[in-house]
């Protein structure tokens, strides 16, 4: 699927109508991140935030103008974000990937 995607493969329009990622279901029941949890509480009210800014994926905020917008309303939920996909907050995490 991702290599048909891939550049000099033809027009991607040809190939795709609709592309959906799905992720694993995720159970966050008993993990000690705070942030996570509220989020998954609240998820109802954040989603229609996200969809406001055309905010689909969480992104740097100094780079992406829609992730900026959103942090300038939701500054304690994004600087959350940050602190948490921060690479120097575990010893799991990959900076170039963070």
């Amino acid at each position: 699927m991702f290599t048909a995607l891939a550049d000099n493969f033809g027009g991607i329009q040809d190939k795709l109508n609709i592309f959906v990622a799905l992720a694993p279901v995720a159970n966050l029941v008993n993990t000690p991140n705070t942030m996570m949890k509220t989020a998954a509480q609240f998820w109802r009210q954040l989603e229609p935030a996200m969809k406001q800014f055309n905010l689909y994926e969480i992104r740097n905020p100094t780079q992406d103008a829609a992730m900026k917008a959103f942090c300038n309303v939701f500054g304690s939920f994004c600087q959350a974000i940050s602190n948490f996909l921060a690479p120097d907050t575990s010893p799991y995490n990959n900076a170039d990937r963070a």
